[in-house]
């Protein structure tokens, strides 16, 4: 065979995803083969690999991706942490607790009260008590607690029982007060620490009769406590100068994303005043991120008073999510009618033509003017606006709500972005409602 296989027989190979077909040679003598490739390779079959939204108290997980024909992982899902809870203005429940409103799961979260460090409101004597009052620093709930009556001295005081506490004169920068000034071994002494302006506390020194430091309790904004023991007490403190650190200059509340000169701002400003939005976190709002379709309609729920309604029929409405009553109010009312007759597609993002047609059916159910129109030619993209939404862009561009994002495109599908939804909403409740 002139130093070529001696080829018994050959074999068919199909393609792969990842290798091409073609015919296989197979030597007679040693078993050594060749393939002859006529076909190249399929390539991969992507299909979603299904992810999971996080929630409030859950992980969850990104969508992923797969070869549907050999099964390769060609995008491996991530988790997702818990989101955590983001918590509203929270009230008192009783003289222990207060409550708090989850935004984003609607759950009631019930916590003990944070008090502070408390105020002096009347200076005990040795003739009558003494009153403090504290308040809760998350939901301002006050109580209040006595303070005993000071003993009688005699001779220095220290055969009653009761010892003097005293500031060092000189303190620079700064002054100190202490209530009570004088006490018994055991009592609770509080400092106040009030730096002039531009200072802050360098040291805060407390020391009994003999010169030895006592423990001291930082208790916030500047006050302090301690321990009285049996004997006279010496406070004494020094005060050093702030240093100086640039202000962020032009930000929205506490966003470092949201300045006063993005178009978006004021919307942005009207939102949190209004509690119809809220930050990502405390520090972001994320306003080129997407707003999905569940979250648009809680918000109008919210403005409506959460009224009550039947459960809907969408199945992919949970009855314990948060945004479930909201959708059945909507579905209930006719201001949303689903992605189809069974789904809502509650996590899927919003997209403008579907704000415009919801904003559209609330503001019939409201009972507002939607006759004006506006012609929408002049946007090259137009025709791409669904038929069930065009009579909702033209009222939704004449009134306002929903310009171009170009001077000829007004991108009908384009996702919602926050500050879009956030914009749409401040014009609606200024220019629509009534």
């Amino acid at each position: 065979m002139d130093g070529g296989l001696l080829c018994a027989y050959e074999e068919t190979v199909e393609p792969s995803c990842e290798f091409g077909g073609g015919v296989r040679h197979i030597c007679s003598v040693c078993g050594s083969s060749y393939t002859e490739i006529s076909t190249p390779a399929l390539g991969h079959t992507p299909v979603a690999i299904p992810g999971t939204p996080a929630t409030c108290t859950e992980a969850g997980i990104t969508e992923g991706s797969k070869c549907s024909v050999c099964g390769e992982i060609l995008t491996a899902p991530e988790d997702i942490a818990p989101l955590g809870h983001e918590l509203e203005i929270a009230q008192p429940v009783d003289g222990e607790n207060h409550s708090s409103i989850c935004s984003r799961c609607q759950k009631t979260i019930i916590e003990p009260h944070s008090w502070d460090e408390g105020e002096v409101i009347k200076e005990a004597t040795t003739s009558q008590t003494g009153e403090m009052r504290y308040t809760c620093t998350v939901c301002k709930a006050t109580k209040t607690e006595p303070i005993p009556r000071l003993s009688s001295s005699s001779g220095g005081g220290s055969s009653s029982g009761s010892y003097t506490v005293s500031v060092v004169s000189g303190i620079d920068n700064g002054t100190v007060t202490v209530s009570p000034k004088s006490a018994s071994k055991g009592d609770t002494v509080v400092i106040a620490v009030n730096p002039d302006d531009g200072y802050e506390l360098d040291t805060l020194t407390v020391t009994d009769k003999n010169g030895d430091k006592i423990s001291v309790a930082d208790k916030g904004n500047g006050k302090y406590t301690f321990t009285m023991p049996s004997g006279k007490v010496t406070i004494d403190a020094t005060f050093i100068k702030v240093a100086e650190t640039p202000e962020t200059p032009d930000q929205v509340d506490s966003f470092t994303d949201v300045h006063t000169n993005d178009w978006f701002a004021n919307a942005v400003q009207y939102m949190l005043d209004n509690g119809m939005m809220n930050g990502v976190t405390d520090t972001t709002f994320a306003p080129n991120t997407t707003t999905t379709r569940s979250m648009i309609v809680t918000i109008l729920y919210r403005l409506e008073g959460e009224p009550d309604a039947a459960a809907s029929s969408f199945t992919d409405v949970a009855a314990n999510m948060y945004y479930a009553d909201a959708v059945a109010w909507a579905q209930a009312n006719s201001i949303v009618t689903g992605i189809t007759e069974t789904t809502f597609a509650p996590d899927q993002s919003i997209t403008r033509e579907q704000m415009a047609a919801i904003l559209y059916r609330y503001a019939q159910y409201k009972g507002y003017d939607v006759t004006a129109s506006n012609d929408l030619s002049s946007y090259t993209d137009a025709p791409q606006i669904s038929e069930y939404a065009i009579t909702a862009m033209q009222w939704a561009n004449v009134e306002g709500l929903i310009t171009g994002n170009t001077n000829t495109t007004i991108n009908p599908k384009g996702n919602a972005t926050r500050a879009e939804v956030a914009t749409i909403l401040m014009r609606f409740c200024e220019n629509i409602a009534q």
